[in-house]
């Protein structure tokens, strides 16, 4: 009897980590800092852009919603990419799938509530 393996999950790379406050800029933090990491994954300008803007859409919904709750609040961005990335192919094409995470407010610890939000590039195909 043949068993059908499923398909392998690619492992990931944590390539870019940030902590956001109420001041942090955004726009210069996310088009400076991480356009550099991603630089050697070689994606388009064009991609790249659509990641900042989900990115920057992401982050203002979630502070919103945290702001709103009137509690202290902790808000992550963690940014992946497959660990092993092959042979790059000019037809083959940049996706990405967003995951948030929230964690409430501990009382009993005295921690904030903790919101997480996790972007996986991946190469299609």
């Amino acid at each position: 009897m043949n068993s059908i393996k499923p398909p392998t999950r690619p492992k990931w790379r944590l390539i870019y980590q940030l902590s956001i406050s109420d001041d942090t800029p955004i726009e210069k933090v996310l088009t400076d800092s991480l356009a550099v990491e991603l630089e050697p994954v070689e994606i388009s300008a064009e991609f790249f852009q659509k990641v900042i803007h989900s990115i920057k859409n992401s982050v203002a919904n979630a502070l919103d919603i945290l702001r709103s709750a009137g509690t202290d609040f902790q808000l992550k961005l963690f940014v992946y990419v497959p660990k092993k990335i092959k042979a790059r192919n000019h037809k083959r094409n940049w996706g990405f799938f967003r995951v948030e995470k929230t964690e409430p407010v501990s009382i009993s610890k005295n921690r904030p509530a903790t919101h997480s939000i996790e972007f996986y590039l991946y190469l299609d195909g």
